[in-house]
């Protein structure tokens, strides 16, 4: 059961920078979207 542990606790490391990484591009390509359609009006 420990070797599972660690595997699990150490895919959940990788992963977080990617999802958090995923969003943050996201987010900041919204507010880009946003400032240009403000500047429209």
């Amino acid at each position: 059961m420990e070797a599972i542990n660690y595997t699990s606790g150490f895919l959940w490391l990788c992963t977080w920078p990617v999802i958090i990484y995923v969003s943050y591009r996201f987010i900041a390509l919204n507010i880009d979207h946003f400032e240009a359609y403000l500047k429209d009006k």
